[in-house]
């Protein structure tokens, strides 16, 4: 069973939070959920981060899986951190836990925001964390990337030309400011799919006099003595002003907590 950090950890990242009030308990909207003592029908009131896929849920009723310590009573309101879980004849979601609405109120009140930008800017928060190098930068090329002669024959050897092929070119970045990372680099390379087919489609495509902010991920074992990086997440570049309005909103969001 989780400890109450790994809990309160989970909560702050749940995808789907919302005010919402308890109908039924046990109940469920959907038939293929089996009602039990942790299933209950919930009225969602507020939205306050959310995927686009369930933005407009509010008013509707929902079935909540709840955790095994906190089951609120019907006709109780609370604050739902939840996950998806089931979606049918109805919407169902999983609780990651939640939180009283009194004590949260007056925070969220202070900082009303758009659910869909809100859960948008926990995700570049997280994406962020998760990277090993945050610059400032502008690409100043873009060139065919420079494999070894012996290598490129063998892989053109085993593998068939595929649709889904990312067709790899490499962005040549001289680096502005170093926001995250080891070290203080001037110039970078980073590897980059230029396929759009659907596979690629949503990673970014660099091209010269781009600016923006990189979040990049070391890629072990490419190049002697040198840590090479690729981009292959829709979230690995942001131009800057879109970059600084997540941001924004991703602090005000620490505030309201």
């Amino acid at each position: 069973m989780a400890g109450p950090r790994r809990r309160s950890e989970a909560m702050r990242d749940a995808a789907f939070v919302f005010k919402g009030t308890v109908q039924k308990v046990p109940g469920a909207t959907m038939a293929s959920v089996p009602v039990d003592d942790t299933t209950a029908i919930v009225r969602v009131d507020q939205i306050l981060r959310a995927p686009e896929a369930l933005a407009g849920l509010t008013g509707d009723v929902i079935t909540v899986k709840l955790t095994e310590r906190a089951r609120p009573k019907r006709g109780e309101q609370a604050i739902f951190h939840t996950t998806g879980w089931l979606v049918g004849d109805g919407i169902a979601v999983r609780s990651l836990g939640h939180t009283d609405v009194d004590s949260a109120a007056a925070s969220r009140a202070a900082h009303p925001r758009d659910p869909v930008a809100a859960k948008a800017a926990r995700d570049l928060e997280r994406h962020r964390d998760d990277a090993d190098l945050v610059v400032t930068g502008r690409v100043t090329a873009v060139r065919m990337p420079a494999e070894p002669p012996r290598r490129a024959a063998t892989v053109k050897a085993r593998a068939p030309i595929s649709e889904h092929a990312p067709a790899w070119r490499e962005a040549i970045i001289d680096v502005h400011d170093v926001h995250k990372g080891a070290g203080s680099p001037k110039r970078l390379v980073v590897r980059f799919p230029s396929s759009t087919d659907v596979r690629w489609a949503a990673v970014p495509k660099f091209h010269p006099g781009q600016r923006g902010v990189f979040l990049l991920h070391a890629v072990a074992g490419r190049g002697v003595g040198k840590t090479r990086y690729e981009a292959l997440h829709r979230d690995d570049f942001r131009p800057l002003d879109p970059l600084a309005q997540a941001t924004k909103a991703s602090r005000a969001e620490k505030q309201a907590r």
